[in-house]
């Protein structure tokens, strides 16, 4: 669950930047915990708090023995939320965040959470987003999704205060998911996203170079 193409997901990175013009960074994953494993199935979560963020995992049901479940947040620059279960295995994994409030531009638009989703299992991942005890809206994941920038989309309204947001995961027998920066997208009246920017269109210009020296060479 941990092999990521480099260059794919830079490439959504850059395409991400050009549709959201703001981002509110949640989580990106750089301060390590776990792994955490609920391997009973006993109705018990296995539950660790690191400053603002909580983990809970609760293994549901289990039809392959030996049970198995882990929730990982690798850490550092390149830090990832890792979840993986047993082939037969069925665990329910809740974050949790404590947050501040937010402030978002006027005028701007299109909110969405928004996270890299790594790699998914081969079965839709059904997620749901709470703020306290309020639902905001229940969605899911593609099945099979790899290096692909996810967003659901959310009224500012409901978080401009802050609290406490839980995001609970669940999937079917044996789900796995990887993720990375978790955050809300928006975009920014002010700077219109169609736009790429000198730097951008430079990098795309090198690319486009490369390949086409690289079809050169093959001529040969």
């Amino acid at each position: 669950m941990r092999t990521l193409n480099f260059l794919a997901a830079a490439a959504l990175a850059m395409t991400a930047g050009l549709a959201q013009a703001g981002t509110v960074i949640i989580d990106d994953f750089s301060a390590a915990q776990g792994p955490i494993s609920d391997t009973t199935v006993n109705g018990t979560a296995v539950v660790s708090t690191l400053g603002n963020r909580t983990i809970s995992t609760n293994m549901l049901s289990s039809t392959t023995p030996p049970v198995s479940n882990t929730v990982e947040v690798t850490g550092g620059a390149t830090g990832i939320l890792d979840i993986t279960n047993g082939g037969g295995d069925d665990s329910e994994v809740i974050l949790t965040w404590a947050l501040s409030a937010f402030s978002f531009p006027a005028g701007a638009t299109n909110f969405k959470f928004s996270s890299l989703i790594l790699q998914s299992d081969g079965n839709p991942t059904e997620v749901e987003f709470l703020l306290g005890s309020t639902s905001l809206l229940s969605s899911s994941i593609d099945g099979n999704t790899i290096n692909k920038v996810v967003g659901f989309s959310i009224d500012p309204a409901l978080i401009a205060a802050g609290g406490n947001l839980t995001l609970k995961i669940n999937g079917a027998a044996g789900w796995d998911l990887s993720m990375d920066n978790f955050a809300v997208t928006f975009d920014d009246a002010v700077t219109p996203p169609s736009v790429p920017e000198p730097a951008t269109l430079g990098l795309l210009g090198l690319a486009m170079a490369g390949a086409a020296a690289a079809r050169r060479r093959k001529a040969r």
